[in-house]
């Protein structure tokens, strides 16, 4: 089954009835630009349900992205001999004994485990590309940073790396050039072959670009981090937040309960019993192990999602393997290059209010709702939002009531001072006048329709009213309890945010899930939201 909104992202015309006698074929009704399903909120589902929802909250962050197709068929098709190779070697299998046997599963069936873990997570580091460097300077499939390659045994000329690397750059302008029809065009077969002997020396001075090397260095290095975090999902957690970054989390969480060590506060720390990151995760809120929720929601590096991320790009593999053509029908309805209000509502551009008479006729009609000033809630006068006077406080009833459940968790986790919220329903002409956010970029391929239709990359949704923004609070910890309200509500599949950037500053862009809009538009007051368990 695809996850269900992706179901809301397909939406059916009906036929009008024909008539009797000689056979008159009435012409089709279009399909309304927006639907709204009548799926129930899930605020306090079982923790099996929970944690699929959650699943189903980071799929489209993982899969639905323009170069998830080449990369997973790079790790397959490429990477994956290099990683069975890595979970083979000698200096593993004590870890993956100890793991088989905390699992209480063969070793065979732990290793199979880990190797699915490995390739999700060279994926998400990578996409497999051996050539990529990131901005802080980690290098190849498993971005590796050189103290750290030399720390794990990797023999490095930094020099000569350098070296070659420069050389190497040159060569691919070159190639390029001589590739779009540059002259002399029968210079290309010898400088391609000129690359190739380039980029053989340089793995050989610096196997963070040689796949096979760094993959099994990876593996030494991960599986040897078990004895002190012993499970596949603190491993993951050290190995990308860092190994001080789980000790302060579990020593915050657990509080006087520290044990003394990360791998006691694991095989120990519930009741006894082994607490996992997901415990971590949801346990952590503002008003429950309060110092290590403050810790997660500081960090700016995504460090809490990263485990959910890693396993949904484990099952996006997984579905490649065993049907290649329904993971491309999925990757398209996830409308790639896209956000995720462009899967939720594919046809939004048919429904943009171009003019202030159509926000004006909307509000008559109830397809817009009024949104005020109320206690804990304040409405930005437009100038303060839009530079023009020509911004509504109005919002389709799903989106004013996705408004008021984030005020109403935000005041039950705590949250002090006044939530203000700017944009709302702006006229299309002028939101072309003032782009939102910064211009998309598409890469080489895709300068024109994008997989799965939808709107212009560029569309801005707050010419339909479903979309509001939010201005982050000054005051850090107000800040991190909204992102905790809408981080719950995102999790649990009621709404999707973004922060977002640009010459109007700092705020949380928001769009409520159209599969449940019927259930968010019945909330017409912060007060008159359901309840909000887990904080």
């Amino acid at each position: 089954m695809r996850p269900a909104y992706i179901g809301t992202c397909l939406l059916l015309g009906a036929l009008a009835p024909a008539g009797c006698g000689r056979p008159a074929v009435a012409p089709p009704r279009p399909a309304p630009a927006i639907v709204f399903g009548g799926e129930p909120l899930e605020l306090a589902p079982a923790r099996a349900r929970l944690r699929a929802l959650v699943l189903e909250s980071q799929r489209k962050r993982v899969m639905g992205r323009l170069a998830v197709p080449r990369d997973v068929r790079r790790i397959v098709r490429e990477l994956a001999p290099a990683v069975a190779f890595a979970a083979g070697q000698e200096a593993v299998a004590p870890a993956l004994t100890a793991i088989a046997r905390d699992q209480g599963v063969p070793v065979e069936e732990a290793r199979r485990r880990w190797i699915a873990l490995h390739e999700a997570d060279l994926l998400l580091e990578s996409g497999g590309d051996p050539e990529i460097v990131s901005p802080a300077g980690a290098v190849g499939v498993s971005q590796w940073m050189l103290g750290s390659a030399r720390r794990a045994g990797m023999r490095i000329d930094a020099a000569r790396s350098a070296a070659l690397t420069r050389r190497i750059r040159a060569m691919v302008a070159e190639e390029a050039r001589l590739a779009a029809g540059g002259e002399p065009a029968a210079r290309l077969p010898a400088v391609r072959a000129e690359l190739e002997r380039l980029r053989a020396a340089r793995r050989r001075a610096d196997p963070r670009y040689d796949p096979p090397a760094a993959i099994a260095a990876q593996a030494r290095y991960l599986l040897g981090l078990y004895g002190r975090f012993p499970g596949f999902d603190w491993i993951l957690q050290a190995y990308h937040g860092g190994e001080a970054g789980v000790r302060r989390t579990l020593r915050r969480y657990l509080g006087a309960g520290w044990p003394g060590s990360t791998a006691a506060a694991i095989r120990r720390g519930l009741r006894g019993g082994r607490l996992s990151f997901e415990e971590v995760y949801f346990g952590a809120t503002p008003r429950r192990h309060v110092a290590a929720f403050a810790y997660l929601y500081a960090r700016l590096d995504d460090h809490r999602y990263y485990g959910w991320k890693v396993l949904s790009a484990r099952d996006l593999i997984a579905l490649y393997r065993r049907d290649p053509e329904r993971f491309r029908r999925e990757w398209e309805a996830l409308m790639p290059g896209r956000t995720r209000e462009a899967c939720w509502y594919p046809r939004a551009d048919h429904a943009a209010l171009r003019n202030s008479a159509a926000v004006r006729g909307a509000l008559a009609s109830g397809d817009l709702a009024p949104v005020r000033s109320l206690p804990g809630l304040r409405v930005l006068p437009a100038s303060q939002s839009r530079a023009s006077s020509l911004a509504y406080a109005a919002l389709r009833p799903p989106a004013r009531g996705a408004l008021y459940l984030t005020a109403a968790l935000y005041r039950r986790a705590g949250g002090q001072g006044t939530l203000e919220v700017g944009d709302m329903a702006v006229p299309a002409f002028v939101a072309d006048r003032e782009p939102e956010g910064r211009p998309t970029r598409l890469p080489p391929g895709f300068e024109g329709a994008l997989p799965g239709g939808g709107p212009p990359p560029d569309f801005d949704y707050h010419t339909t009213g479903l979309a509001f923004d939010l201005r982050p609070p000054v005051d850090a910890t107000a800040r991190r309890t909204l992102e905790y309200a809408l981080g719950y509500l995102s999790d649990r599949g009621a709404l999707w945010w973004r922060g977002i950037d640009d010459v109007r500053g700092r705020r949380y862009h928001v769009v409520p899930n159209p599969a449940r809009g019927r259930a968010l538009a019945a909330i017409d007051s912060p007060a008159g939201a359901p309840p909000t368990p887990g904080l």
